[in-house]
């Protein structure tokens, strides 16, 4: 055999191994992460809910599940008066500064934001829940809205600086998930949510992230990416392989990864962009996605996830 055929050999056998040690590699997580889950104990370790869409969230200890999600997630949506299109931190990263508390003994939410000289009060029933209806945007979507009234819209614009109203789900509302992401047993529909119910990420993923990201400006904390659901006892992107789990009597299944874009670089207590990070390594290292996101089965209906609850893998994806 001429140098020539050694050298092609030799450089088809170094390819091979090297495919499989790379393959090899990428498997090993989630190896890994099955035999944690099998020694660790999984808990719910933070619940969210964001009220109004791409605004403020609220950490709670307990909160029950509506037909689309959490019964108080992302039931309102602020939206351009002249196109009646979604309006999100993407565009206007302020939102972030636009934080809610919730009033449990009148049952509603007390909205501040910097510069504004009054609170704004939405009752979980709506400011009017007979108000006009029209139909939103909200990506390739159409979704029917109740209209909050002039106060609500006056307090969101002269914040905002744009002519916006507020507007909030109907209970009958019937927004599909993606037809291609449906999970058994679910209505799999949604509220205003960006395309499902739930979003779960896990603690270890995120300072994971954080390993791969190094010193940043601004800390890369979890609430830029506004999960309704936290986890902890998992090893790093071990939720990536679940299929379906349990939480309590809440049945949830893992539809899809989600993908991400610059709202992940909106700074939440500044109100602004922060720089090309988390999201220049979430694109380069992590195929552009990081948290799951989920639906619930139409079973889980009025029942309640809480911190501290163990989360059970029924099922996993083998990846």
């Amino acid at each position: 055999m001429d140098s020539v055929g050694a050298l092609i050999i030799t450089v088809g056998v170094g390819c091979l191994v090297g495919g499989y040690l790379y393959a090899r590699s990428r498997s090993q997580p989630a190896n890994k992460t099955m035999e944690q889950s099998k020694n660790a104990r999984v808990t719910v370790s933070e619940v969210w809910i964001y009220p109004i869409k791409s605004c403020g969230g609220i950490s709670l200890p307990a909160e029950k599940l509506g037909p689309f999600s959490f019964v108080r997630d992302r039931r309102w949506m602020v939206v351009r008066e002249d196109t009646k299109r979604f309006l999100t931190q993407r565009q206007m990263p302020k939102m972030s500064l636009i934080t809610p508390t919730w009033d449990s003994q009148n049952d509603c939410a007390i909205y501040s934001a910097p510069g504004m000289t009054r609170k704004l009060t939405i009752p979980f029933k709506g400011i009017q829940p007979d108000g006009p209806r029209y139909d939103v945007g909200i990506w390739d979507d159409t979704c029917p809205a109740i209209d909050e009234g002039d106060d609500a819209a006056s307090w969101f614009s002269e914040y905002l600086g744009l002519s916006v109203r507020l507007v909030r789900t109907p209970d009958d509302m019937q927004r599909k998930t993606g037809e291609k992401y449906r999970a058994p047993e679910s209505d799999n529909v949604a509220g205003y949510a960006d395309g499902f119910p739930f979003l779960l990420i896990s603690e270890a993923s995120l300072k994971e992230l954080n390993n791969m990201i190094g010193e940043t400006e601004y800390p890369i904390i979890m609430r830029r990416f506004r999960p309704n659901i936290v986890v902890k006892g998992t090893a790093p992107f071990e939720e990536d392989n679940w299929k379906a789990i349990q939480i309590g009597s809440v049945t949830l299944h893992n539809v899809k990864p989600c993908g991400r874009c610059k709202l992940t670089t909106v700074v939440p207590d500044k109100g602004e962009f922060g720089g090309p990070e988390p999201l220049q390594t979430i694109q380069k290292q992590l195929g552009g996605n990081f948290g799951q996101n989920l639906s619930h089965s139409t079973g889980s209906v009025g029942k309640s996830i809480s911190v501290g609850q163990e989360v059970t893998i029924l099922e996993t994806k083998n990846l």
